[in-house]
C-alpha cells in the first residue's frame, strides 16, 4: 500500500528512505525490467545472420581477385615513322590538289609548284644535246663513208639535222679533193716509174747488142780484120752504157720510193680524217656526258615541280594552304601516314605506375570513338617501353609505351568500326590481380605506414 500510495503521490522512497521524482521511478523500472526479461528469438536471430552475412563477405572479399591495371592515355599512330613531303628547292605554290585526311596512291599529285627557270634551261640542254647526238652520227656517217641515220631525232630536230647534213656534205667534198690531190701524185709518180722501166729496158736490149758487137770486133781485131781504135771505141762506148744502165736503175728505185711517199700520202689523208673525227667523237661524247648530267638535273628540277605522293597513305599536317604562298628550300609541306603499316597504340605511362609495368603484359584496349560499353574493346600487348621519360605540353614527364594490337578494328563489324592512326585511346595494362579485401584495406594499411611519422 504504501508503494501505490508513493507512486500515485507522485513519489518513491528508496532504501534510505530519500524520496524520488515519479518519471524518473518509471524509467528506472523499465530499465531493470529489461535487464530481468530474455531477449526475444528475432532479435537474437537477426544478430547471428548479420554476423554471418558479415564473415561471408569477409571471406568472399578475401578469395574474390580482381585484376589490377594501370591506365594510360594514347592515341592510335602507324608503326615506324611517317613520310615527310619536302620540297628540295622551294617555290611559289601553283596547285593544291589534297586536303588533310585524303588517302592518296603512290605517285598521286599532291601540290604543285611554279617553276620556269629549270623548263627555259631544259630546253636549251635538250637543244644542245640533239646538236650534239647530230654531229657524233654526222662524224660516224663520215668515218665510214656512209650517209648518215638521224631517225626521230632528225625528225623532231630538222633545222638540226639538215645543218649537220650540209656540214658532212663540205666535209665530204674536202676529203675528196685531198684524195685526189694525192691520187694523182700517186699516178704521176707511177707513170715515171713506168717510164724509167722502159727506159731501162731499151737501154738493157741496147747493152746486149753493143756486148754482141764488141764480141764480134774482137774476134775480127784478133784476125787483123778490125781496126784497134774502132774496137777502143766500142769498148769505151759500153762502158758509158753500161754507166746510163746503173744510173737509170739508181732512178728507178728513188722512183719507186716516191710512188710509196705519195701512196702513204693517200692514206694519210684518210687516216688524218679518220684520226681527227676520232677526236671530235671524244669531245662530243665529253660535252654529251656534261649535258645528259647538267639535263638530269634540270629534269629533276623540272619533276620536282610537281610533287607526288612516295607511297600511299593518308595525308596528315598539311602545311599549306594559299595558292601562290611562297614555301622555303627543304620545308616539310606534309606528313603521309603509309596506308600499309601496321598500327599500334602509343601510350604516355605515369612514373608512378613504370614499376609494375613490363613487357609482355596484357593491355585492354579502349577506343574513345567507339562506346566500350557497346563495342567492346581491342586486346593487345605491350610491347616497348622508353628508356627514359618524356615531357608532355604542360611538363608533365610520362614514359612512351607502345602496344601491339590484336586487330585493327572494334567489334565485330572491321568495316564499320576501323581503328584509323590518331584515334584516341585508353590503355589499360594488366599489371596483376588483388583481393577485394586487399583494396579495401589499402587505406588502412597506408594510415598505419603514414601514423606516427608526422613531425
Amino acid at each position: 500500500m504504501k508503494s501505490i500510495l508513493d507512486v500515485n503521490l507522485g513519489w518513491q522512497l528508496d532504501g534510505s528512505g530519500v524520496g524520488l521524482p515519479r518519471a524518473r521511478a518509471r524509467y528506472l523500472a523499465q530499465s531493470i525490467n529489461l535487464e530481468e526479461s530474455d531477449v526475444p528469438g528475432v532479435v537474437s536471430g537477426g544478430i547471428f545472420l548479420t554476423l554471418v552475412l558479415v564473415v561471408a563477405a569477409i571471406i568472399w572479399a578475401a578469395v574474390t581477385v580482381v585484376a589490377e591495371v594501370a591506365t594510360a592515355q594514347g592515341k592510335v599512330v602507324p608503326a615506324g615513322l611517317n613520310h615527310r613531303v619536302q620540297h628540295l628547292e622551294g617555290g611559289i605554290i601553283e596547285t593544291i590538289d589534297v586536303r588533310d585526311g585524303d588517302a592518296v596512291q603512290a605517285g598521286q599529285l599532291l601540290l604543285r609548284v611554279a617553276n620556269r627557270v629549270p623548263k627555259s634551261e631544259r630546253s636549251q640542254i635538250l637543244a644542245r644535246r640533239a646538236t650534239l647526238l647530230l654531229e657524233s652520227e654526222r662524224i660516224l656517217a663520215l668515218i665510214e663513208s656512209r650517209e648518215p641515220e638521224f631517225g626521230e631525232l632528225g625528225e623532231h630536230w630538222p633545222t638540226l639535222a639538215a645543218r649537220q647534213l650540209a656540214t658532212l656534205t663540205a666535209q665530204k667534198a674536202r676529203l675528196n679533193s685531198q684524195l685526189e690531190l694525192a691520187q694523182a701524185r700517186v699516178r704521176q709518180r707511177e707513170a715515171e716509174l713506168k717510164r724509167q722501166l722502159r727506159q731501162i729496158e731499151s737501154g738493157r736490149a741496147e747493152l746486149a747488142v753493143l756486148q754482141e758487137q764488141l764480141a764480134i770486133r774482137e774476134s775480127l781485131a784478133a784476125r787483123g780484120a778490125f781496126s784497134t781504135d774502132d774496137l777502143l771505141s766500142l769498148q769505151a762506148r759500153l762502158l758509158d752504157r753500161q754507166g746510163q744502165l746503173a744510173a737509170e736503175e739508181d732512178s728507178v728505185a728513188v722512183a719507186q720510193d716516191a710512188l710509196e711517199e705519195s701512196r702513204r700520202a693517200v692514206a694519210e689523208v684518210r687516216s688524218r680524217s679518220i684520226e681527227q673525227s676520232e677526236l671530235e667523237i671524244g669531245r662530243i661524247a665529253g660535252e654529251l656526258a656534261e649535258v645528259e648530267a647538267t639535263l638530269l638535273r634540270l629534269e629533276d628540277a623540272v619533276q620536282r615541280s610537281e610533287i607526288r605522293a612516295p607511297v600511299a597513305g593518308v595525308v596528315q599536317g598539311l602545311a599549306v594552304n594559299t595558292i601562290g604562298a611562297v614555301i622555303e628550300p627543304g620545308a616539310i609541306l606534309m606528313e603521309l601516314v603509309p596506308a600499309d603499316r601496321q598500327l599500334i597504340v602509343e601510350a604516355r605511362i605515369s612514373p608512378n605506375d613504370i614499376g609494375h609495368i613490363k613487357i609482355g603484359q596484357p593491355v585492354d584496349i579502349k577506343v574513345s570513338s567507339y562506346d566500350p560499353a557497346r563495342y567492346g574493346s581491342v586486346p593487345g600487348q605491350l610491347e616497348r617501353i622508353s628508356a627514359s621519360t618524356f615531357l608532355d605540353e604542360q611538363g608533365n614527364p610520362y614514359y612512351r609505351a607502345e602496344v601491339k594490337l590484336s586487330k585493327m578494328h572494334v567489334g565485330k563489324d572491321a568495316v564499320s568500326h576501323p581503328i584509323i592512326p590518331g584515334m584516341t585511346v585508353r590503355a589499360d595494362v594488366l599489371t596483376g590481380e588483388k583481393s577485394i579485401l586487399d583494396y579495401l584495406m589499402k587505406p588502412i594499411y597506408r594510415g598505419f605506414q603514414r601514423a606516427f611519422t608526422e613531425r
